[in-house]
């Protein structure tokens, strides 16, 4: 569906993107934003990969391949002014519509993202054309992983989600968020699976039990106790996530950031069936 004009644009896109994505760029800093997000589930979600300046695509800049075979297309602009007819040979919702064009032409399952640093900009209505799959979201840009904690809720929300440490304090969270970032800038940034990142991360030294998902939920053996005593209830810790089944046809999953919680109602309470024991959940 490529012609050679568009192999001719998509390269000259490709080449600047790559020049301008290093350092503490605007697009390294959003990937570690979306890789704690995703790292946040690990590993439920694995198979998820992460590829930076997609080559022959419009919507280029960050590509997430879901396991589930959703695949999601992130354009980043880090610009004073945009709109949708920004761009120099071809505007910004030309790009998009191309891309959906392409997908749609695939038959596959997909989402495209316009993430953008100025908040002053005007970005809605998205076109019609492309606002059937197209969202739009404001992520800050600072010159620093430190600022960008101080300033915007959301990373530093992210970044706390993957923590092993009960409210870390912002040094903490700095440590963790320059890990991803090193992490992120020394790869070619070309289809990463979270094992891959999970796997390179514990190779660092200086991560010791940091991360969530080097933590394993430490069940209280009274728990266990009860537990083990609820007729057709059965459960398994791995990693950071308990599993459970009920009677087989009913199952359900609990990360460790709100499992103990739960453990705590389940000590007080001491439930003696299943009924009783979903009631605290």
């Amino acid at each position: 569906m490529l012609t050679i004009e568009d192999r001719k644009y998509l390269n000259n896109k490709n080449r600047g993107g790559i020049s301008n994505s290093k350092g503490n760029s605007y697009e390294n800093l959003y990937a570690v934003y979306k890789i704690a997000l995703l790292l946040k589930h690990y590993p439920n979600n694995d198979g998820t990969s992460l590829t930076a300046q997609v080559k022959d695509a419009f919507v280029d800049d960050l590509f997430i391949s879901h396991n589930s075979g959703t695949l999601d297309f992130y354009q980043l602009k880090n610009v004073a002014s945009l709109t949708w007819l920004s761009g120099a040979s071809h505007t910004l919702e030309y790009d998009f519509r191309r891309q959906k064009k392409i997908m749609e032409a695939e038959g596959r399952t997909f989402s495209l993202f316009l993430i953008y640093s100025n908040s002053e900009c005007d970005l809605t209505p998205i076109p019609i054309a492309i606002s059937d799959c197209t969202q739009i979201f404001h992520f800050p840009y600072f010159p620093s992983l430190n600022r960008l904690l101080l300033e915007s809720p959301e990373f530093k929300n992210a970044i706390e989600n993957i923590s092993a440490i009960s409210s870390p304090q912002n040094d903490k969270l700095l440590t963790l968020a320059t890990i991803l970032l090193g992490f992120w800038e020394s790869t070619e940034k070309n289809n990463l699976s979270l094992t891959n990142i999970v796997q390179a991360i514990r190779q660092i030294n200086i991560t010791g039990n940091n991360f969530i998902f080097d933590v394993l939920i430490q069940i209280d053996p009274e728990v266990i106790h009860i537990y083990n005593k609820i007729p057709n209830f059965k459960w398994i810790n791995s990693g950071s996530t308990f599993y459970w089944t009920y009677k087989e046809n009913m199952k359900g999953e609990m990360l460790k950031s709100s499992y103990f919680e739960f453990e705590k109602a389940v000590l007080k309470n001491k439930p003696a069936d299943y009924y009783e024991l979903e009631s605290l959940m």
